[in-house]
């Protein structure tokens, strides 16, 4: 049944009704497609640190902060729930 299914004469398109369509081909294309923007990306960011390396480091600075604030408040959840109840006094 998969077989039949995915690996039959479907078209892929009204253009062209003679091409079989295969999941794995638009899988492939989907990951060159992810690829392509991922090194986009990566271009873009280099090119943003080529031209503004302070304005960059702020932007680091403000994500290692937030990232510090998480753990900050992740351990305080933990210390509080964990700690011992008070003794009845």
């Amino acid at each position: 049944m998969f077989r039949k299914f995915y690996f039959s004469n479907i078209s892929a398109g009204p253009d062209s009704p003679h091409v079989p369509f295969s999941p794995w081909a638009s899988l492939i294309f989907g990951s060159i497609r992810f690829l392509i923007t991922l090194a986009l990306f990566f271009i873009g960011i280099a090119a943003l640190i080529l031209l503004f390396p302070k304005v960059l480091a702020y932007f680091v600075a403000g994500m290692f902060l937030i990232a510090a604030f998480v753990c900050l408040r992740s351990a305080w959840r933990i210390y509080w729930r964990s700690r011992p109840p008070f003794p009845d006094q």
